[in-house]
């Protein structure tokens, strides 16, 4: 065989594989079109607004400020403010959020616009969403749900580029099934970054929210999401027992999910809840959710 069919032939196989895995890629599992973040000088970074994307058969839908929620407006407005836990990233579908599933409850049981605003982004701190509620205020809410965990109570905003430089933060779309998921899932896991931990401060948002409680004529709800490891041992690490005793000494309604029926086998990892850890989350709030909106409602 001639040299240069050789090299021609071997240059159609490696195209074929390519465009092959091109498209198993794109359209098997959506890589290609991932979810943009945008930038910000006051919380760090948010999902950008009125987004649809398909990734790994799981739809991500953000609303004009960039929230997993529909339009923030509504007869009553619920805030549920978090992290990843109550974001879910692109391993969770919309319909299978805990927001979601109770804005349908709701809507269903009072017959009124109900809405349930998820305000959250992975690896945000009190300090992002309190910065968020200052740059955008409340849109009206009347009640208040915070998921949180341990290791929150002295995670502080870092400022640190991330959107564009970090592949978890894209801004812009590679257009490229394949360049997305080297970039974003191959290289992280072969290369993973090398993480420091530098001790931190309590986070003096904690105090932000407290204040505004006191202040403003919230329903409010604090719900302490543990990790694996305090599954595990069946108790909070000493900054969740910490983050307990701030609560209670503001007179804060806390749900305890060591406590509410929350098991390993509701996690997809460490930290994060699978399908059936939001419908746990639904189970948890959906009883507290109903008294509150039926008082909002009577105008108490």
């Amino acid at each position: 065989m001639k040299p240069r069919v050789r090299f021609f032939r071997i240059f159609l196989i490696a195209f074929c594989i390519v465009f092959a895995a091109e498209l198993i890629l794109r359209f098997g599992f959506g890589f290609g079109d991932p979810p943009l973040f945008y930038a910000s000088d006051k919380y760090e970074y948010f999902y950008q607004p009125h987004q649809k994307v398909l990734t790994f058969h799981n739809r991500l839908i953000t609303n004009e400020f960039g929230m997993r929620s529909g339009p923030a407006e509504g007869e009553v407005v619920i805030l549920k403010i978090g992290d990843s836990v109550i974001h879910g990233g692109v391993q969770t579908d919309h319909d299978s959020l805990a927001s979601t599933k109770l804005e349908k409850k709701l809507r269903a049981q009072f017959e009124r616009q109900i809405t349930v605003l998820n305000i959250s982004a992975g690896s945000w701190g009190v300090d992002n969403a309190a910065a968020f509620l200052e740059k955008h205020g409340d849109f009206g809410a009347k009640i208040v749900v915070m998921v949180f965990s341990s290791h929150d109570l002295r995670d502080n905003m870092s400022f640190d580029p991330c959107v564009g430089i970090h592949p978890s933060f894209p801004e812009s779309s590679t257009n490229l099934a394949l360049v997305d998921f080297v970039s974003r899932y191959a290289w992280p896991k072969i290369f993973p970054p090398a993480k420091t931990t530098v001790p931190q401060p309590v986070n003096p948002a904690w105090n932000y929210f407290f204040d505004r409680i006191r202040k403003q004529d919230w329903h409010f709800l604090f719900v302490l999401h543990p990790d694996i490891n305090e599954i595990a041992a069946g108790t909070y690490n000493e900054d969740g027992q910490q983050l307990l005793k701030m609560l209670a000494e503001n007179d804060i309604a806390v749900i305890r999910e060591l406590e509410s029926g929350a098991k390993a086998s509701m996690y997809r990892d460490e930290v994060h809840f699978n399908d059936a850890g939001q419908n746990q989350l639904v189970t948890e709030i959906y009883p507290w959710l109903t008294d509150r909106v039926e008082a909002v409602l009577q105008g108490r």
